[in-house]
Parts: structure tokens; sequence; C-alpha cells
């Protein structure tokens, strides 16, 4: 069974029901049937290296004229700890809205300024479609992955100075 965990997740217990009414003659009774599953805590959490919950990357400041998707390139600063593990055999996923299909950066991480996008990559893969590519790794190793602003239009972005934020969920999953 595939289990997913999600960063700023750390643990999860949930309680479904599910009840059935049958109507039946006098006198008045109710046979309910009630099911539910009670999920384990999570055996492996993810955050910044530091043990912030939130991992950020930072750019600075960037010209307009080097967002080729490489020339800002930072590391994405993580760790993934589990507790126990029924198997090493992992994957990493980005969930998080994608750039518009039809730009220069398919799966790229959306901003909010619509011509700029962010390229996650690792060491491994060079580009990690966002919502859509996995990263392969055997725990506890993990893998080195990283965020780069790119021009993602053939419009250029206009010469202004303006904050950029782009938001993902980095997911571990595992057997």
């Amino acid at each position: 069974m595939l289990r997913r965990i999600f960063c700023l997740l750390t643990t999860l217990l949930s309680l479904g029901c599910i009840g059935f009414v049958f109507a039946v003659p006098a006198p008045q009774t109710l046979v309910i049937g009630l099911s539910g599953m009670v999920l384990e805590p999570a055996p492996c959490t993810i955050s910044g290296l530091n043990g912030q919950a939130a991992i950020t990357v930072d750019f600075g400041l960037v010209k307009i004229t080097a967002l080729d998707g490489e020339y800002y390139k930072r590391p994405i600063d993580y760790k993934v700890e589990c507790s126990a593990p029924t198997s090493n055999a992992m994957q990493l996923r980005f969930a998080g809205q994608s750039a518009d299909a039809s730009l220069t950066c398919e799966g790229c991480l959306a901003t909010d300024i619509p011509a700029l996008g962010i390229k996650i990559s690792s060491d491994t893969q060079s580009i990690i479609r966002v919502g859509v590519d996995t990263v392969k790794f055997t725990y506890p190793g993990t893998p080195k992955l990283y965020a780069a602003p790119i021009s993602i239009s053939s419009s250029p972005i206009t010469n202004t100075t303006k904050a950029f934020v782009g938001n993902a969920t980095l997911e571990v999953i595992y057997q």
C-alpha cells in the first residue's frame, strides 16, 4: 500500500465512519453498522536542515536577463527522517501549481509573476515536473534537489523590481 507524507505533516490520525440504517417492523429498532480505519502515524517526516517546518530557497536579487533556469540555481536544503520504514526504496515528488504547459518550461513551478517559473531539478534529473515526476532514492540517502528561476514566456518580464513567490509541497512516497 502506497502512503504519502507531506513536508508540513508529521502525524496523521483519521477515523472514518459509515452508517447504515435499516427500517424494520415494530417494535422500532435500528440496526446501525459502523466501520472505520485508524491510520498509524507517519513513519517519515520532511523538514528543513535545521528542523524548521518550512523549506525556503532564497534567490536574492536576480537579473531579468539571467533567468535561464541554471544561472541562479540554488540547493533545496531538506532532510527526510524515518522512524520505522517498511522499505528503504522511496521517491520524492513536488505537488503544486505548474506553469502553463504552452510556455517554455513545461512542468516548472508557477510563481506569482506569470512570465516567471521555478525549474526544479536533482543530481540525477535535469527537470522534475511538478505533480508529474518522481525522484527515486534509497533511504537513508537522499537526492540533492535544486531550484532556479526561469523565464517561461516569450514575452519579456517587465523591468520592475518585484519579489516573487512559488510554493510547492515536497512529498516522500514509501511502501
